[in-house]
């Protein structure tokens, strides 16, 4: 009696696993990714304040950060960030950076497999690009 109503369930627990693992595996993969990653070349400190928005302007990122001298910083997207980018119009976010008190710099940047942005500081100017890993 305990075997056929293990075998009755079977196949319900395979399906309902392998819902899980459709749900979750795509989140699973792109975990590993940054949000942003941001080089300081520069030989003093800079405060560089980022924010990242869908075009439905929702917020996924808004922070000041203390950047020091010749450093790098990489900042991972969590599940919050990681569902609001996969619902956001056309696939683009908006990062707008501002570095120390100057005129914020403000991108458009498609969204793909494997992407995130990349910030470079160097001579107090910043760039801002989009990379993918591979």
């Amino acid at each position: 009696m305990n075997l056929k109503k293990m075998l009755r369930w079977t196949p319900l627990l395979f399906v309902i696993l392998l819902l899980v693992a459709i749900i979750l595996l795509p989140y699973a993969l792109d975990k590993g990714l940054p949000l942003f990653y941001v080089t300081n070349e520069d030989y003093m400190p800079h405060n560089l304040k980022v924010e990242v928005t869908t075009l439905s302007n929702e917020t996924l990122y808004n922070e000041t950060i203390n950047l020091k001298a010749r450093d790098q910083l990489r900042v991972e997207r969590n599940l919050l960030t990681f569902v609001k980018i996969k619902q956001a119009p056309k696939s683009v976010l908006n990062y707008r950076v501002t570095l120390d008190s100057n005129l914020p710099v403000s991108k458009n940047l498609t969204v793909s497999e494997g992407f995130y942005a990349y910030m470079m500081i160097d001579k107090s100017n910043i760039s801002l690009e989009s990379a993918t890993f591979m």
